[in-house]
């Protein structure tokens, strides 16, 4: 539903409302396919993911139901911002929203936990289905196993929409990384496969990522055993899961190759721009973030376009580059308003591969300068110069003791950087907002945050198993009709919905 932005003012450290905040709301259109609504059933692994999540990414961080009463206290918005519309808005359902987005020439396109909606770029929404649907022809018919975690990209040089996403044991099926790609920009005509990348270990999946260069596609996933895996399986860590571009919208069958990393490590493939689609470099870039989490890897995978039976493999390319900022150590304060839950997005990588340069963005905990011993969570950012391996350029948003930016995503080309995130402080509800950067600023600079959709609420689950992730996850992404514009999608609080929303920022002017 196409809603206007107005000036959407935040508090100051003392809670002090500065501008005014107005908001419209306009009439959805009438879906061209029924919205399906499956909001009340159970969902085993979506569950057993919880407790994953809970001992391995966040702990036990998270505690009592947000108020519901809004807050109008908001920052002042300061570039050219619009349109701005939210997504997504179904009951959750005991999902995580996990918000996958992508924007074409004519549309944006946004999958989460709860569902797929395509939207006119103006806001009007065209269609919407539940997740499940999305993928039925590679998913159980069973309605209590779903999909989840998933994420949407746009090939800049075909026009087509890649997905993946996750699918967890039941209903007869075994887990999964599923792929998919729409036949062209509208992105109504799907071609879906399931990939099982190791059947002799019984291995579960988790946060897939998706990118794309001129000669690959490639989606890292996280693997991990049980007590039920095959002892030579029990082992963590990441897989990459390759597939050559050339021929692969003629294929009806697919054999990805899958490449594990030479060291344990969080795996992020980085994508082309569109400029960096359309010109020669096919490469596409892998970073590691290290284990003490103040350094990274930088891989690519072979950057020839592939003949049949040649390998594909992940070459290095620098090693312990020092990340922009290192998390300190530390108790997260409250920074929800009336809410005690202090949510931590895990610090993965993002960002973009522009002119020979990698540009990366990743969460860190930050101390507060009036109390070292508490912490907030901020983006970090970074450009990396691949013919020297040195950073150009980076640096950390400043939370002022106050704000937190939870889950950023980064996307650079020639016209500057976009970060994007969900935004909390202990006087708003989460709100979705972003933070840029112009090519011809002075290096290092980066503008203040900006909130463009305001939260009205808490984050919201039906689900009493499901762990609060406010923030996770968002996406951000360029316009391919104009280089200007970027785009960002976000997690953003509505009262009872698992909610996202989407605006489109304009770095040039």
């Amino acid at each position: 539903m196409a809603m206007a932005l107005i000036a959407v003012p935040v508090a100051d450290a003392a809670g002090q409302e500065s501008g005014q905040s107005m908001r419209e709301f306009a009439t959805p259109t009438e879906s061209a396919e029924p919205a399906q609504r499956d909001t009340q059933s159970a969902d085993y692994y979506s569950q057993m993911m919880d407790i994953f999540f809970q001992t391995y990414r966040f702990g036990d961080q998270f505690g009592r139901a947000a108020d519901q009463t809004a807050n109008k206290s908001l920052v002042q918005s300061t570039a050219v911002v619009g349109p701005v519309f939210d997504v997504g808005l179904l009951p959750s359902g005991g999902s995580a929203p996990d918000v996958g987005g992508a924007v074409g020439k004519k549309h944006a396109i946004s999958l989460q936990n709860v569902g797929r909606a395509t939207n006119l770029k103006s806001g009007i929404l065209n269609s919407n289905s539940d997740h499940r649907t999305f993928w039925s022809s590679v998913v159980s018919a069973d309605p209590n196993y779903k999909p989840f975690d998933p994420r949407i990209v746009l090939d800049f040089a075909s026009n087509r929409y890649l997905a993946t996403a996750l699918r967890g044991p039941g209903g007869g099926l075994g887990w999964a990384v599923l792929f998919g790609y729409s036949q062209d920009e509208s992105g109504t005509n799907w071609q879906r496969f399931a990939f099982d990348i190791d059947p002799s270990c019984k291995w579960s999946y988790d946060y897939p990522r998706i990118a794309v260069s001129k000669n690959f596609v490639a989606i890292s996933v996280f693997v991990h055993g049980s007590t039920a895996t095959p002892t030579p399986c029990q082992n963590w860590g990441e897989r990459l899961i390759v597939l050559p571009r050339a021929g692969l919208y003629q294929a009806t069958s697919l054999s990805p190759t899958v490449l594990v990393p030479p060291t344990p490590g969080q795996i992020s493939p980085i994508g082309a721009s569109a400029s960096a689609m359309s010109g020669s470099d096919g490469r596409l870039y892998v970073t590691r973030m290290l284990s003490n989490g103040t350094q990274y890897d930088v891989y690519r995978v072979t950057d020839q376009i592939p003949v049949p039976g040649s390998a594909i493999s992940l070459e290095p390319v620098f090693s312990n580059r020092p990340l922009p900022a290192a998390s300190a150590s530390g108790t997260l304060v409250n920074q929800t308003l009336n809410d005690t839950r202090n949510p931590l997005c895990n610090a993965l990588i993002s960002g973009t591969f522009h002119n020979n340069r990698l540009f990366i963005g990743h969460s860190v905990q930050t101390p507060l300068a009036s109390n070292p011993s508490q912490v907030l969570t901020s983006a970090a950012w970074a450009e990396l110069d691949l013919a020297t391996g040195l950073q150009v350029q980076g640096g950390v948003l400043p939370t002022n003791d106050t704000n937190a930016y939870l889950c950023p995503s980064l996307w650079a080309n020639q016209n500057g950087v976009l970060i994007s995130f969900t935004m909390t402080n202990a006087g708003i509800y989460p709100s979705a907002g972003y933070a840029y950067r112009k090519a011809t600023d002075p290096l290092g600079q980066m503008s203040a945050a900006t909130i463009y959709s305001a939260g009205t609420a808490g984050y919201a689950t039906t689900n009493p198993n499901q762990i609060i992730r406010t923030g996770d996850y968002g996406t951000t992404m360029e316009d391919p009709a104009d280089v200007c514009k970027l785009w960002a999608v976000n997690q953003v609080g509505r009262p009872n919905l698992a909610a996202s929303a989407w605006a489109r920022i304009d770095i040039c002017q």
